[in-house]
């Protein structure tokens, strides 16, 4: 079974949590996690597995790496099939079978994911965000965002520096 934005976000909450509350919080997520897979329908869920060879993979990795190295720059399928020297089906299909998701699919997540944390990490402004990440829109870049994390980058970053206690965050591990 291929991951699915429920699992994806059921572990990308692992990821920002403080240390001394980790173990509860992993014992939640397990169980959030098991309820999840409790209620999937393997024979539907599960995907017939296509196999690649070392070469495939590699290539693939290799334009996954080129593709996040500036997310400024925009790429077509075209002009990365012509760039790595592989017909844009078998780009598309060996990509989907590598990272199960399309070209387009990944980056956009894996933008979003920077910007993420950029936020948590920086004092930029969302627009200055939106830019570094390749959106020339912030409205786009929010849309995207508030899909994608379910609040605006902006309510994102005050819902993760004021704890429950109210007191602010002072840049330690949440």
């Amino acid at each position: 079974m291929r991951a699915n934005p429920s699992i994806e976000h059921i572990f990308s909450e692992l990821y920002h949590v403080r240390e001394k509350r980790k173990p509860g919080y992993m014992k939640v997520k397990m169980l959030e996690l098991l309820l999840f897979l409790s209620d999937l329908n393997t024979a539907e869920e599960v995907l017939q597995t296509d196999y690649f060879n070392q070469n495939q993979v590699a290539l693939i990795k290799a334009v996954a790496s080129y593709i996040t190295e500036d997310l400024t720059a925009h790429h077509t399928i075209e002009q990365l099939s012509q760039k790595f020297e592989i017909s844009t089906t078998a780009l598309k299909k060996c990509f989907r079978g590598v990272y199960g998701t399309s070209v387009y699919s990944y980056l956009r997540t894996y933008r979003l994911q920077v910007a993420k944390k950029l936020l948590l990490e920086t004092e930029l402004s969302v627009t200055e965000i939106a830019s570094k990440i390749g959106y020339e829109n912030p409205n786009k870049f929010t849309s995207a965002f508030k899909e994608m994390y379910g609040s605006s980058p902006t309510e994102f970053r005050k819902s993760v520096r004021v704890d429950r206690s109210g007191s602010v965050w002072s840049g330690e591990e949440i």
